[in-house]
């Protein structure tokens, strides 16, 4: 979305005219842009500011008990203002830390049903992504994508990658069934069956906290098999 669509979106939001639709579309692009998600802050701000309790001349004309009375009544506006623009902070910073599908080229399903770029899932919801088809994930600063066939949850604080292959983008970490994996632009395999759990690295640089910490390399590949790790040559 071109970042003067984003402004004149933030506009609406700002009005109370936003669509649902036009709402994910919004917070998708803020998630991926930062001077976007600068700009609607500001604003945000600038809206909840108090406004000035200097009385006016015509107040001072009327005495201090009506400059007193206007000055309460401007003083009730303002803290309304103030309330209505935390109020829409803190419903726009809960949207950004919500885990979200934030693209999708093929059709990506989630229990059952079709879901779309945008939507929000919800925790211990699992996406299965098709074979060829690809998916874009993101929670706060954390995004990356993966490679069908693949399947992902959504947990409490992020994701965890059940099996498929995933580019992390940046730094970030996302969870595993043997642990944490933390990744530096990193493109990880991974495939878990009956037969055990392995990992591969192919780019970037990947650390999997385990009952050790496992490093990984691209070319590296690493299989657990029970309760041990064999790093493979």
């Amino acid at each position: 979305m071109p970042c003067e669509r984003a402004s004149a979106l933030a506009g609406s939001w700002l009005a109370g005219a936003l669509s649902t639709d036009e709402r994910r579309l919004l917070v998708a692009h803020l998630a991926a842009c930062s001077d976007c998600d600068a700009d609607l802050r500001a604003r945000l701000a600038a809206r909840a500011g108090l406004a000035s309790s200097e009385p006016s001349t015509g107040a001072r004309a009327r005495g201090p008990f009506a400059t007193g009375v206007r000055g309460f009544g401007r003083f009730r506006g303002a803290l309304l203002l103030a309330c209505v623009g935390a109020v829409l902070l803190a419903s726009f910073d809960q949207s950004r830390r919500a885990s979200r599908l934030q693209s999708t080229t093929g059709a990506v399903h989630c229990e059952g049903r079709q879901i779309a770029a945008g939507d929000e899932l919800s925790e211990g919801a699992i996406v299965g992504v098709p074979r060829e088809a690809r998916a874009t994930f993101a929670r706060g600063a954390l995004r990356f994508e993966v490679e069908g066939p693949a399947r992902v949850r959504a947990a409490r604080r992020g994701f965890d990658l059940l099996s498929g292959t995933a580019r992390v983008v940046g730094e970030g970490t996302i969870g595993t069934s043997r642990g944490a994996l933390t990744c530096d632009e990193a493109v990880v395999d991974l495939v878990e069956s009956a037969a055990g759990f392995e990992l591969r690295c192919a780019e970037g640089v990947a650390r999997l906290a385990a009952h050790e910490t496992h490093q990984l390399v691209p070319g590296a590949h690493l299989r657990f098999v029970r309760a041990s790790a064999v790093p493979l040559r």
